[in-house]
């Protein structure tokens, strides 16, 4: 089975930004990568955890107001 591309987090920001209608200046380029560089390695460990049997999900989550 083939390994998945690794993560490129510019071509990323490259290719979702226009699509949300962002607009990522010069200046903040920097900050946005790292950000998701630092996302996409949690996500990896997070996903690399295995979840039980007996771990139910939330049927609603719902934010304080």
């Amino acid at each position: 089975m083939s390994q998945p591309p690794a993560f490129d987090p510019e071509k990323y920001l490259d290719a979702t930004a226009p699509a949300l209608g962002l607009t990522v200046k010069p200046e903040w380029r920097g900050a946005v990568v790292f950000n998701l560089t630092l996302a996409a390695r949690i996500a990896t460990a997070l996903a690399a955890k295995p979840v039980g049997d007996h771990v139910e999900q939330a049927p609603i989550f719902k934010a304080d107001q």
